[in-house]
């Protein structure tokens, strides 16, 4: 399967994604990739790059899903993302991307959320999984997944078990 890319449209199989995981196409929106404010934002680990957003500049994590297609059609895939709203309305994906891309589609998810918990002196960060859809194929079930926040970020952003 060739790169996912943005969308530029919701179609039969996003679609059903979006109604797989029970949100509307019409909360959908395209967000400019956005730089992260005092920090390095590291590719591939939104939700920490949003908790140290948040440590850093106030505001919260809007959990959601980024939607991506296959050029070629048919195959669409969600994942489950975090984005950075600043307090006053603003609402920003923080996290560079190793393709490409510098606008992507997402849609918020108030269902479903991330989690920080401390067990055994390290955080852990709780969260979900991408999820595809291919034409004619079922979906699977959501699985919750988890990441260990390594000790030095922990430390020096003061990320704890506290969910912020």
């Amino acid at each position: 399967m060739s790169a996912l890319t943005t969308p530029s449209a919701i179609d039969g199989e996003l679609r059903r994604l979006l109604v797989f995981l029970g949100l509307s196409e019409d909360a959908c929106v395209l967000l400019p990739l956005t730089a992260a404010r005092g920090f390095p934002a590291e590719h591939d680990n939104c939700h920490q790059n949003v908790l140290i957003q948040c440590r850093l500049a106030g505001g919260h994590a809007v959990s959601g899903w980024l939607l991506w297609v296959a050029p070629s059609g048919g195959y669409c895939e969600a994942m489950f993302h975090s984005i950075w709203a600043d307090g006053e309305g603003g609402r920003f994906d923080i996290t560079p991307r190793r393709d490409a891309e510098t606008l992507v589609m997402f849609v918020p998810d108030d269902g479903r959320t991330i989690s920080v918990l401390r067990a055994r002196g390290q955080s852990l960060l709780f969260a979900y999984g991408s999820i595809g859809a291919w034409p004619g194929r079922g979906l699977r079930s959501l699985k919750q997944i988890r990441y260990t926040v390594p000790a030095g970020i922990e430390a020096r952003y003061a990320l704890g078990g506290d969910g912020t």
